[in-house]
């Protein structure tokens, strides 16, 4: 049974503080024990969970950095070039090991890795939550929310994430060791805040509060050290790597920037906290409600300061200054570096303030667990969370569930193993007819001669036909037939239907959907296509009976474009809307 004094007590194992009065009839209801259990399954049921489902999801993104240029036998920036601003050592060796492991025809691999950082960090948190002075069962419930945290999907959803996450993780596990206050623990401490930094930029607010966490304890030596040498570190990292670090382009002035960070810090406050409660209107009141009280509980506990820095009650009141005063830093770092750049809702941002928001909100909810009905109130906002965020996270992960990029990364892969000619194409940023290359050498797709036949014709469609402003130099007519009933006129009496002569011309009109005119390309053979009255050109590959997904080329209005083919096939030119087109054999 829990101690009947208003003193808080030491928990033996954890080093946690138990619940001074708050919590109380919570312990007598069910035991620590039993929330200690509840939160380890959550972290098992959780991790399954979200890596069955994250399977259908496949690289985007900031992925393909790594992938392209980070790993595999010949990379092309090394280990320690900083990715965009930031130090990223550490996630591109996790990367090397992945692929060299796995490659990269199923993103699951990855997946596992960056959700096993982020269960990491909900327990981490959750010891935190705990230290700060939460009920273990209000640590649990907040927790469970955390892993789930709909409101931070980018995260979670989102491999390329381990280094923002593995931040997270290093910086907590640093703060623990901090408010242990042993020496081993201090070096410990140190070391993660020195590993933390190859993950990402963000570290440097962990480390930052560490040094103020030891201050708030007392040990200004350690302190010192602790800033002295991730500071050291950092900053010769930094002037090594000057000429690879390429900081993001803002749109005003620092000035500006300036002048506008209190404003976006307090939305991003306010949106962190409606998102996670989904309650509109509630972020504003529940970041006045959590700020206003942290200030008082400082200022009521004044003289906990001023007790031995091993004191139960300055180590807790430290754990909680220590981890809110790390979020308000948080805030205020991305207001400063992202508020021209970024909304202020955006989810990896929401992921970071409302995780190190859960050790002063649970304080808050363990503060109203003194009667059955408070303690039945408490509960239900728990469960509620939990629920809430767990269905935003399954809504906003479908996003990322498209395969059509991974299909025609395959298709196109295929055509090149097979030593098929393609044009230089670019299916999205750092995926490309290059970077795909690379892959097919390091037979880092997997076994290519599965794939199906469908995304190997919808290859051949943007992967070997090509569009261009002007008529290629030595090429003659490709044999074009306008599709029957289609023509409003024709040159050089060719009839409806009929294929068009060298320098002929068909007018054509059809109804959406419908096909124009079908073209046989060979190599050295191009057709001309005019556009009246639409801005997009749309063709599709046949092959037997067989058709690929209709690609669509931008053109201006009433302009012309010449097809041309890498290989002999038959192509169906495709009305987009209601369009007239004029083709010609030139």
């Amino acid at each position: 049974m829990p101690s009947t004094s208003t003193s808080p007590t030491t928990d033996a194992r954890e080093g946690a503080l138990a619940p001074s009065g708050p919590g109380r009839l919570l312990q007598r209801v069910a035991g620590e024990g039993a929330a200690v259990a509840a939160h380890l399954a959550s972290l098992v049921v959780g991790y399954l969970a979200l890596w069955v489902l994250l399977l259908g999801t496949w690289f985007h993104g900031d992925d393909f950095e790594f992938l392209a240029n980070r790993v595999g036998d010949d990379p092309v920036a090394g280990i320690w070039a900083a990715h965009v601003e930031h130090w990223s050592t550490a996630p591109i060796l996790i990367w090397k090991v992945l692929y060299a492991a796995f490659g990269m025809d199923s993103a699951a691999p990855y997946f596992a890795v960056q959700l096993l950082v982020h269960v990491i960090s909900a327990h981490l948190l959750w010891r935190l939550i705990r230290r700060a002075g939460a009920h273990t069962w209000v640590a649990t419930g907040l927790a469970a929310s955390f892993l789930v945290l709909g409101s931070g999907w980018d995260n979670i959803t989102w491999a390329f994430q381990v280094g923002f996450i593995g931040s997270l993780a290093l910086g907590l596990g640093s703060l623990l060791l901090v408010l242990r206050g042993t020496g081993r623990a201090f070096v410990l401490a140190v070391a993660l805040s020195v590993l933390s930094l190859t993950f990402s930029g963000v570290s440097i607010t962990f480390a930052i509060a560490g040094a103020l966490t030891l201050l708030l304890m007392g040990r200004v030596v350690r302190a010192v050290v602790l800033g002295l040498v991730t500071g050291g570190v950092y900053l010769s990292w930094y002037a090594l790597n000057t000429e690879n670090i390429r900081p993001p382009e803002h749109g005003s002035s620092p000035v500006d920037r300036l002048s506008n960070a209190p404003r976006w810090a307090w939305q991003l406050l306010g949106s962190s906290y409606e998102s996670y409660t989904a309650v509109i209107g509630a972020g504003a009141v529940l970041a006045l409600l959590l700020v206003g009280f942290f200030v008082w509980r400082v200022g009521d506990d004044a003289a906990t300061w001023r007790a031995p820095a091993d004191d139960p009650r300055r180590v807790q009141l430290a754990a909680l200054t220590s981890i809110t005063g790390t979020a308000l830093l948080q805030v205020a770092s991305f207001a400063v570096n992202r508020n021209d750049i970024s909304t202020p809702d955006t989810s990896r941002y929401l992921y970071f303030v409302i995780g190190l928001s859960l050790p002063l909100l649970g304080v808050v909810l363990s503060r109203f667990t003194r009667s059955p009905w408070q303690t039945a109130l408490v509960g239900g906002i728990l469960v509620y969370l939990v629920i809430e965020q767990g269905l935003l996270l399954v809504s906003q992960e479908r996003q990322y569930e498209s395969p059509q990029l991974q299909h025609d990364t395959l298709g196109l892969a295929a055509l090149i193993e097979a030593g098929e000619p393609v044009d230089s194409v670019a299916l999205a940023v750092d995926v490309n007819t290059t970077s795909i290359t690379k892959w097919v050498e390091e037979e880092a797709l997997g076994t290519l001669s599965d794939v199906p036949a469908q995304y190997v014709l919808d290859a051949r469609g943007f992967g070997q036909v090509a569009s261009h402003p002007d008529q290629p130099a030595d090429t003659t007519a490709a044999t074009v037939r306008p599709a029957a009933g289609s023509a409003r006129g024709t040159a050089d009496g060719v009839g409806d239907g009929a294929p068009l002569g060298p320098g002929a011309c068909a007018a054509t009109s059809v109804v959406p959907g419908s096909v124009a005119a079908t073209v046989s390309l060979q190599p050295g053979t191009t057709v001309a296509v005019t556009v009246e009255d639409g801005t997009s050109l749309v063709y599709r590959v046949l092959q037997g009976d067989a058709r690929s997904r209709t690609i669509g080329i931008t053109v201006p209005v009433n302009g012309t474009r010449w097809l041309t083919s890498r290989t002999t096939m038959e192509l169906e030119l495709v009305a987009d809307s209601g369009q007239d087109l004029t083709v010609c054999a030139p």
